[in-house]
């Protein structure tokens, strides 16, 4: 898993405005995007590679 200091400043892809669904004592709108290796063994991130503003379109 990864821990805090690996998030903290850094962009992520994430899919928001869900259906709110408590998860972990607090109620979730959205979900951060990740893949997983080809043996599922490691769930990676997705960052984009350059700045892009906040509510910008994945196709």
């Amino acid at each position: 898993w990864y821990q805090p200091e690996d998030l903290v400043g850094k962009n992520f892809v994430f899919v928001y405005n869900l259906k709110p669904k408590p998860m972990m004592g607090e109620l979730s709108q959205g979900m951060m995007m990740a893949a997983e290796d080809e043996g599922e063994k490691e769930c990676v991130l997705l960052i984009p590679d350059k700045d892009i503003p906040e509510g910008t379109r994945v196709h």
